[in-house]
């Protein structure tokens, strides 16, 4: 009979319990050495940790490699950060291992066949006497992999979280990188705070078959715009847009220092949600970006004239779009 791949993993847990299938997810592979495995008693010196994200969305990794530590992800603004450390780090790296009995997952390497989306991990714990210890899966995970994950990220967060303050601060010492060139950005009310939304998406090319532009104005207070809701989106040629008006924005508000800006209020629910994404015509640091419900400095100086400026942009082009 002819194996049909399933990509939805709901419907294969529905057919499972139809079915009373064993195994719907199609879980192959091994298990690794098990309870027969004895612990490295060696020192450790190398460490490797990468997680694989659904769509490749968050993919990150973490490497111990003489003496120094690096962190790499797909979402990170600061490219690879890296930095030396002390011996402290791998043993308490080596306790985990111990504590977690990781030694057991040694040549563990699963999968599940009827799942092609989900995530992914890899692990490797190496040795002074030059063994290792390794494990692989994805959307299979060993026995007591989550507590481990969750102990490793409390030990391991700290560093990146350091890292990544201080080379934000470097990036906010030099400045904007240049002239604004795309814009996403979103102004949404939610519970207490109103039910407003402002919403401009735009950047510059030359290609005319691209719906480069798009703007929401969601208007119940009647604040900015009379109460009604427009949409548009479409093209827009290059030489209609003209986001100067923006750059004197992050200059006169200081909104380097926005620079991947991400926090939540107490009681966000009730906080208005922002989110920027701005691209500059420079190549190196050429993007800002922030969001959160807990606003940050000079927020609604910035707020008040982001949205006057994105309705006075949109008057002047709304005939304009394609």
């Amino acid at each position: 009979m002819k194996k049909v791949k399933i990509i939805s993993l709901g419907v294969i847990l529905i057919m499972f319990s139809l079915f009373g299938c064993s195994n719907p997810l199609g879980v192959k592979g091994s298990n690794g050495l098990g309870k027969r495995a004895r612990p490295n008693e060696s020192d450790l010196v190398g460490f490797y940790y990468s997680y694989d994200g659904t769509i490749g969305g968050n993919n990150y990794s973490y490497q111990i490699y003489k003496g120094v530590f690096t962190y790499e992800a797909m979402d990170n603004n600061y490219g690879e950060l890296s930095t030396e450390i002390d011996d402290e780090l791998l043993v308490q790296l080596k306790e985990l291992y111990l504590k977690h009995k990781v030694y057991q997952w040694d040549g563990f390497s699963k999968y599940a066949e009827y799942v092609d989306d989900g995530d992914s991990f890899s692990l490797s714990f190496s040795f002074a006497e030059g063994e290792s210890c390794s494990a692989h899966g994805s959307n299979v995970y060993p026995d007591g992999f989550r507590d481990f994950e969750g102990d490793m990220e409390a030990l391991l967060g700290p560093v990146v979280s350091k890292l990544k303050d201080e080379a934000r601060e470097k990036i906010i010492a030099q400045g904007l990188p240049g002239k604004v060139d795309s814009c996403m950005a979103d102004f949404k009310q939610q519970g207490a705070s109103g039910s407003d939304y402002y919403s401009l998406f735009v950047y510059k090319t030359d290609r005319a078959d691209s719906n480069n532009f798009s703007i929401r104005i969601k208007s119940v207070s009647g604040e900015y715009y009379d109460p009604e809701e427009v949409y548009v989106y479409g093209h827009l040629d290059e030489e209609y847009i003209d986001p100067s008006w923006l750059d004197e924005l992050l200059e006169k508000y200081d909104i380097i220092t926005w620079y991947d800006y991400d926090e939540a209020a107490e009681n966000y629910n009730d906080c208005e949600w922002f989110q920027m994404a701005l691209g500059f015509e420079s190549e190196e640091n050429s993007r800002l970006d922030a969001m959160g419900t807990k606003h940050p400095e000079n927020y609604d100086e910035f707020r008040d004239g982001f949205i006057k400026g994105m309705i006075s942009f949109y008057e002047e082009v709304k005939d304009k779009v394609k």
